[in-house]
C-alpha cells in the first residue's frame, strides 16, 4: 500500500509539538480519564495523525481536528467493542442524541452531563466559526452517514447477518469516519470549494477511494493502540484474528473467509483491491472537469488532502506514536504462515517489512529455530526435567526488523510463545542478530625469552557503542559473522579490519572449542561451542579465538593509540595495548574480554595451549 499514490512520506504540521500536550491534557480533564488511560491517550498520539492530515493548518485548526479525533475514537469504540455493539436500540438512541447537538438552538451540553457529547459539540462550535455554510452542511451529512454506517454495523453483528464484499464495503466505508474527516481536513487546510463540485462523480470517486484505502488497511492490519483496552496491541498480526476472538466480524478478511477463501487467498484478494483503487484514482483524475483557475487550484489542494488523510492513517497505525523515521517500509500486507515441519503447528505472524522467504532464509533465524526445535525434542527423554509436562513452540510474532541495506537483513525482534499443557510458559522475547567472533590478540616483544608469560600485551579496541551509551567503550576486537566462510576466517577478517594485522586462519586457536564440551555429549542439545553473552534476550553466540605474535618493541609503540576500523561503515576505532595480567580489569566491562582471559588462563594451566 506504499505504492502508486501512497508512495510518499507525509509532512508534519509545525504546530504538532505544541498542540499535542495541550490537547491531551484537555481531553484527559474533560473526559475524566484516570492516569492509566491518560498514558494510553499519550501513546496513541492522535495529534500525530491530525498533523499528517492537515500539515498546513494553523494551530487553532490542528487543535480542533485533534479534539475531534479524541472524541471519535472513544465514541466509535462503543460500537466496535463496547456496550452498543449488539444493542441496536441503544445504539440508535446514542447516535440521535449526538447528532442533535449540531442542531440550531440545541442546548449547550456540559462535560458533567455527557463528556463525549460535550467534546463533539464543542468541536462543532469551533468548526462553525470558520467553515462556510456549504461545508457545514456537508459535514453534517457526512456525520449522519458515518453514524448510519455504525448502526448498520450493529445490525449485522446483532442479527448475525452474512453479507458480501460489496455490501460490506458500502457500510464499512461509512463507519470508518473518513468522510467527516475529509470535511475537517478541508476546513483546517483553508480549502474553499463550492458545493456543486462535490456532486461531480470524479470527486465522489476520489473521496470513496481515500476512504476505501483507509478501510482496507485498517481491516488487514492491527491498530497499534486500541483505546479502552487493558494494554496496547502489537501491529504484527492481522486484526481479523483479534476481531474473531472478540466476536467481532466487521472485517474484510472475515468476509472473504466466509466466502470460502483461505487466509492467504483473502489477503491476496485485499491486495488486488488496493491495486484496483490505485487505478481508479488515476481514472477519476482523468475525468475531472475544469471549473476555472481559482476552483481548480483549490481542487488540487483537496485532492492532496484526500491522500494526506489515507497516508496519515497508515503511518499512524504503523507507529502508534509520533516517533517515526519516515523510511518507507516494504509495500505488502501483514501476513501469517505456519512454520514448516512444526509440531504442533506454529503460526508465524510477520510485520509488513519482511516476507516469509526472507525470514526463513535469515541465517540467524535458521540457526535459532533449528537449535530450539532440537532442544524441545530432547524433552521426550524420560530423564529430562520437563518430561512430564513438555514445552512446545506454539507461535512466533515478528515485532520489528532492521535492514542493513535493501537486500541485507540485519536484526529481527520477535516474541516466541513457548508453553506446556499446564499453561506454564517460558520467557521468549528475543533479539535475533546471529553469531559474532571475538579475538584475543597477545603480543610479546621479540627481545624477551620465548615460551614465557613475560611482557605479554593484549590489543583492545576503544570505540563508540551507542547501545551501551558510551563513546569510548574498551573491549576485545570482535565483529559480526557474515553468511560465508568459517568462524576462523571471520575472525581473521575482523582482526585485519580492526587492527590492520594480517593473520592466517591456521594461526588462530579456537579457545571455546578447546574449553567447552559439545552439548550433544551432555544434554543432547546442539548449542554452539561459544559463549552466549546475553542468553536471556539475545541469540548471539561468540566463539573466541587466540592469536599470539612476537613483534618489535617499536611496533608495540606504533599500535598504541592507532586509529583503525572501516571508516566508511561508521567504525571509529582506537587501539589500546594493556598488559595481559591486567586484562581482567582493563576489559572488565566487556564479557568477551573476561571470557577470553578465563579461557586462556584455564587452558594454559591445563597445558592445552602453548605459551
Amino acid at each position: 500500500m506504499f505504492a502508486s499514490i501512497m508512495s510518499f512520506a507525509p509532512r508534519i504540521n509545525p504546530h504538532y509539538h505544541k498542540v499535542k500536550p495541550e490537547a491531551e491534557k484537555w481531553a484527559v480533564s474533560v473526559l475524566g480519564l484516570d492516569e492509566e488511560e491518560a498514558i494510553r491517550v499519550s501513546k496513541a498520539d492522535f495529534t500525530y495523525m491530525a498533523a499528517m492530515w492537515v500539515p498546513d493548518s494553523d494551530e487553532e485548526a490542528l487543535r480542533v481536528v485533534t479534539n475531534w479525533l479524541h472524541w471519535v475514537f472513544y465514541f466509535d469504540d462503543q460500537f466496535d467493542e463496547g456496550d452498543l455493539k449488539d444493542d441496536p436500540e441503544a445504539a440508535k438512541a446514542e447516535v440521535l442524541a449526538t447528532l442533535a447537538t449540531m442542531d440550531e438552538g440545541h442546548p449547550v451540553v456540559s462535560a458533567s452531563e455527557n463528556a463525549l457529547r460535550y467534546v463533539f459539540q464543542y468541536s462543532w462550535f469551533c468548526f462553525q466559526k470558520r467553515a462556510s455554510p456549504g461545508l457545514q452542511k456537508r459535514y453534517k451529512e457526512s456525520m449522519k452517514d458515518y453514524c448510519d454506517g455504525l448502526l448498520r454495523q450493529v445490525d449485522v453483528i446483532s442479527e448475525s447477518i452474512t453479507i458480501g464484499v460489496e455490501e460490506f464495503m458500502d457500510f464499512r466505508r461509512s463507519s470508518i469516519a473518513v468522510y467527516p474527516s475529509l470535511e475537517l481536513m478541508e476546513y483546517a487546510q483553508g480549502i474553499e470549494l463550492p458545493l456543486h463540485v462535490f456532486r461531480n462523480r470524479a470527486v465522489t470517486d476520489l473521496r470513496r477511494i481515500s476512504s476505501d484505502i483507509t478501510c482496507l488497511y485498517e481491516d488487514s492490519h492491527d491498530t497499534s493502540v486500541k483505546m479502552g483496552s487493558p494494554s496496547t496491541r502489537q501491529n504484527d498480526v492481522l486484526s481479523y484474528r483479534k476481531d474473531l476472538a472478540l466476536g467481532v466480524e466487521h472485517n474484510i478478511i472475515h468476509v472473504y473467509r466466509k466466502q470460502g477463501l483461505s487466509e492467504q487467498q483473502a489477503v491476496d484478494a485485499v491486495e488486488e483491491m488496493f491495486n484496483g483503487l490505485y487505478k481508479g484514482w488515476y481514472l477519476a483524475l482523468s475525468e475531472l472537469p475544469s471549473w476555472g483557475e481559482q476552483i481548480d487550484r483549490e481542487m488540487l489542494k483537496y485532492i492532496d488532502g484526500c491522500r494526506y488523510l489515507a497516508i496519515g492513517n497508515i503511518y499512524w497505525r504503523l507507529t502508534g506514536r509520533h516517533l517515526i523515521s519516515f523510511r518507507t517500509p516494504t509495500a505488502r500486507i501483514m501476513t501469517s504462515f505456519v512454520l514448516p515441519n512444526s509440531s504442533p503447528e506454529c503460526t508465524v505472524n510477520l510485520t509488513n517489512d519482511i516476507t516469509k522467504d526472507q525470514l526463513l532464509s535469515f541465517t540467524a533465524f535458521k540457526n535459532w529455530i533449528s537449535t530450539l526445535q532440537h532442544s524441545l525434542a530432547q524433552q521426550q527423554n524420560k530423564d529430562h526435567v520437563f518430561y512430564d509436562a513438555p514445552y512446545k513452540l506454539r507461535k512466533i510474532d515478528v515485532q520489528a526488523c532492521d535492514w542493513f541495506s535493501k537486500t541485507k537483513l540485519g536484526f529481527v525482534k520477535l516474541k516466541a510463545e513457548v508453553t506446556n499443557d499446564n499453561g506454564e510458559y517460558l520467557p521468549g522475547s528475543i533479539f535475533l542478530r546471529g553469531g559474532s567472533v571475538g579475538m584475543l590478540l597477545i603480543l610479546q616483544p621479540d627481545d624477551v625469552p620465548e615460551h614465557t608469560e613475560q611482557e605479554k600485551y593484549v590489543i583492545l579496541t576503544v570505540q563508540p557503542r551507542i547501545p551501551a551509551a558510551s563513546l569510548s567503550l574498551v573491549e576485545l576486537p570482535a565483529g559480526m559473522l557474515d553468511d560465508s566462510g568459517t568462524f576462523a576466517g571471520g575472525a581473521a577478517k575482523e582482526i585485519e579490519e580492526e587492527t590492520g594485522m594480517k593473520v592466517l586462519e591456521s594461526d588462530l586457536i579456537d579457545l571455546t572449542a578447546l574449553a567447552l564440551p559439545k552439548t550433544e555429549d551432555t544434554t543432547g542439545e546442539t548449542l554452539r561451542q561459544a559463549m552466549y553473552p546475553s542468553a536471556g534476550g539475545c541469540d548471539e553466540f561468540i566463539p573466541l579465538f587466540l592469536h599470539q605474535r612476537r613483534v618489535k618493541r617499536d611496533t608495540l609503540k606504533e599500535w598504541q593509540g592507532k586509529l583503525t576500523g572501516l571508516r566508511e561503515h561508521g567504525e571509529k576505532i582506537t587501539l589500546k595495548l594493556v598488559k595481559l595480567e591486567d586484562l581482567w580489569k582493563e576489559g572488565g566491562r566487556d564479557s568477551k574480554a573476561l571470557a577470553a582471559w578465563a579461557f586462556y588462563e584455564g587452558l594454559r594451566k591445563e597445558g592445552k595451549i602453548n605459551v
